[in-house]
């Protein structure tokens, strides 16, 4: 069973979450960097951002998870290898237990992969645990998931969408979708490139989105915009565009009417009765992408129940990872051993 020395890990698309008993949750970009020509990783996180800005031609970036996925093994098992390092209080425990939340719907394939990078990284074979992201984010939400009474959590991250619906510690529906808040970057940043001949780089296309990007129409007719700087794709020159709140919700639709089909079949998969619950409770929603602005309103039109955004959204997964370690003889079942 997990205890009171050992990690719990959240390893988002934007962030490495982190909770180690007796520490607060220690949060980090999900960005590391090596040495340039080395395999010898020089810094993660806010440590790597600074040695890029000061320094960027001796290093070599990378990021960990793309759309919800890891997708560099290698830099990932450093990535934890270096965290057991920086953050171990207890010297002789050489390999502590684990506590990872695990992208809902992953294989038994993916899975087993986890398991061993874990293991390649440093932390016990014996002692590594799971807990799917949709449950740990309902619970780090304060919703009741053993109650028989039916919630439903939606979890909107860069990388992924994911929704619930929980009812006597189980799932009762549920759906996930590869589409996140990175992706509305991205539909940003192709819409700048092809109308203006701009390229601006993510970062840009993220603080345009928000700061005024809006999935609903302003009311009154008013139009907000702003300036994008970047590289001009013709002649390889710094340049800017004004870009409107209006040419952004257009370019950022598609993604979003997905992500409303993926909570939407949630809701029709709920049983009657359990959906009856939700005309009370409504929805609880968390993760970064909730906060862009009129999301929550929109879900709300859509679905035609209240949409409650959870404390510290972008959170949850590794609040309710912290839950479940605080006292996990209370959760028992709720996470399990990732067998051989």
């Amino acid at each position: 069973m997990i205890g009171a020395k050992d990690f719990g890990i959240d390893l988002g698309t934007d962030y490495i979450r982190m909770y180690i008993p007796g520490s607060n949750i220690v949060t980090e970009p999900d960005l590391v960097v090596y040495h340039r020509g080395t395999d010898q990783i020089a810094a993660i996180g806010q440590k790597a951002e600074r040695l890029l800005k000061s320094d960027a031609e001796r290093y070599v970036q990378y990021e960990l998870k793309d759309r919800g996925e890891i997708h560099d093994y290698s830099t990932t098992k450093d990535t934890l290898s270096l965290l057991i390092r920086e953050n171990q209080r207890f010297s002789f425990l050489l390999h502590p237990d684990l506590l990872m939340a695990i992208p809902h719907g992953s294989s038994v394939i993916e899975r087993k992969a986890i398991r061993d990078l874990c293991v390649q990284s440093g932390f016990n074979e014996k002692g590594l645990y799971f807990i799917d992201e949709l449950l740990a984010s309902a619970i780090g939400a304060g919703l009741n998931v053993t109650d028989a009474v039916g919630c439903m959590i939606i979890n909107i991250g860069a990388g992924n969408t994911q929704a619930g619906v929980f009812s006597l510690g189980g799932l009762v529906s549920s759906g996930s979708l590869h589409i996140g808040g990175r992706d509305l970057d991205r539909l940003i940043v192709d819409h700048v490139r092809k109308n203006y001949g701009i390229m601006i780089d993510i970062s840009a296309a993220e603080k345009a989105k928000m700061q005024i990007g809006s999935v609903l129409p302003h009311d009154m007719g008013e139009v907000d915009q702003m300036s994008v700087e970047g590289r001009n794709v013709r002649t390889g020159l710094p340049d800017s565009v004004v870009i409107t709140t209006a040419e952004m919700r257009e370019a950022i639709e598609p993604a979003v009417a997905d992500m409303l089909d993926c909570i939407g079949g949630v809701l029709e998969d709920t049983p009657p009765e359990i959906a009856a619950d939700l005309l009370e409770s409504g929805i609880t929603a968390c993760g970064g992408g909730i906060k862009m602005k009129g999301l929550k309103e929109l879900l709300q039109e859509r679905t035609g129940l209240t949409i409650h955004e959870a404390d510290r959204a972008q959170e949850a997964v590794i609040r309710g990872v912290q839950k479940v370690m605080q006292d996990p003889s209370a959760w028992t079942g709720i996470y399990s051993e990732l067998l051989q």
